[in-house]
């Protein structure tokens, strides 16, 4: 992951490798993504490796989070790689 870009409460696009964009939905509501500097992915499982066909096995850590027990953890349930026209759409209505 080279960068993310929040797009709503509930939605982050993930940068990955040189061209490829993700984008997580998440359960519900995702605390401070909005504002924070930096974010970690990690399975639920513990396995190294993230699989799209396994979305609700990943979460998002948003460390600037100011929830009481640290970094907020927002389960995703849908992972799907965005087309380049997409992301430029997405791009666009960002302007």
């Amino acid at each position: 992951v080279r960068g993310f870009t929040p797009v709503d409460d509930t939605t982050v696009n993930l940068a990955v490798g040189m061209r490829d964009v993700y984008e997580l939905k998440m359960l519900g509501y995702c605390r401070d993504i909005d504002w924070s500097h930096s974010i970690g992915v990690r399975t639920r499982s513990g396995f190294s490796m993230i699989c799209t066909n396994d979305p609700m096995n990943v979460e998002l850590l948003v460390p600037d989070s100011m929830h009481a027990s640290g970094a907020e953890r927002c389960r995703v349930h849908k992972i799907r790689k965005l087309s380049a026209e997409e992301e430029e759409e997405q791009r666009a209505s960002k302007k």
